[in-house]
């Protein structure tokens, strides 16, 4: 999570299970390039600002990842249930998503 006044950060690392929502609850674009795997239902939330969201995405269960509020999701994802909850997340995803909820 991204606290209100955080300034702008890009994420890089290694991949990661999401236990939680990544949610940007401040007004500066937040970028993460980490791959990661779903550990259940998930939301990628630019709340206050955009989220930018470029790491691959691995979903193995019947897990759902929802998209809310202001945002970029540029990725490859595999095995995946998504939602999008609102117009302004541009899905730019390189692969077939099921539509879920």
């Amino acid at each position: 999570m991204f606290v209100p006044g955080a300034g702008a950060f890009t994420l890089n690392g290694n991949s990661i299970a999401l236990a939680g929502n990544v949610v940007n609850s401040s007004a500066s674009t937040q970028t993460v390039n980490i791959a990661m795997s779903l550990g259940g239902n998930r939301s990628f939330n630019g709340n206050a600002g955009q989220l930018n969201v470029a790491g691959w995405i691995t979903n193995t269960a019947a897990n759902t990842l929802t998209l809310v509020a202001r945002g970029v999701l540029a990725n490859a994802m595999t095995h995946s249930v998504w939602r999008r909850d609102e117009p302004d997340f541009a899905d730019q995803h390189e692969c077939q998503l099921a539509a879920g909820g």
